[in-house]
């Protein structure tokens, strides 16, 4: 599993089913504790748990989700603001996201090629389909790249002149 999906090591495949074009599969976390968000401390004080669905790159042409059970732990800190705090997969899962970290990067390459609607055709081909304004939020929540340094300037070597006539006073 590890050198098919490398991204999905932090779990453990519980079982896969095939539903139609769809492949699940039910995982649960493998580490015992998280870490809380708010100030890093580590705890294992399970406060409940539930399931979260996360779309992933299709496997074998299907349509791939992945039904994860997540736990909530509490924070033992007393000074932290968080209380409780739902446990994250480095790779996998951000806060409140429904795509994984390599779904998601693999639709803003293609948001980035194509665009909109080609954009949207060609994710039906990849069994992922989205649709094209979805492709054009991810290009403008993507950051602004930094303006690089300049090696060379040049200067055109003729330009036109538009005279402007003033109307007389």
């Amino acid at each position: 599993m590890k050198v098919l999906l490398p991204h999905l090591a932090p779990l453990r495949i519980e079982r896969i089913l095939q539903r139609g074009r769809t492949l699940r599969l039910y995982a649960s976390i493998l580490a015992p504790d998280a870490a809380c968000p708010g100030c890093g401390s580590r705890s294992g004080r399970v406060h409940s748990q539930y399931d979260r669905f996360v779309s992933d790159p299709a496997i074998g042409g299907q349509e791939t989700v992945i039904c994860l059970r997540v736990r909530r732990f509490f924070c033992d800190n007393s000074e932290c603001s968080k209380r409780t705090f739902a446990e994250q997969v480095p790779g996998v899962t951000a806060p409140h996201a429904r795509r994984s970290h390599l779904l998601r990067g693999v639709l803003e390459k293609i948001a980035l090629a194509l665009g909109g609607r080609p954009g949207e055709r060609l994710t039906r081909q990849l069994a992922v389909e989205v649709s094209r304004m979805t492709l054009l939020r991810l290009i403008r929540a993507l950051p602004v790249p930094e303006p690089g340094t300049l090696s060379a300037v040049g200067v055109d070597d003729f330009a036109f002149r538009v005279a402007a006539t003033t109307a007389p006073s």
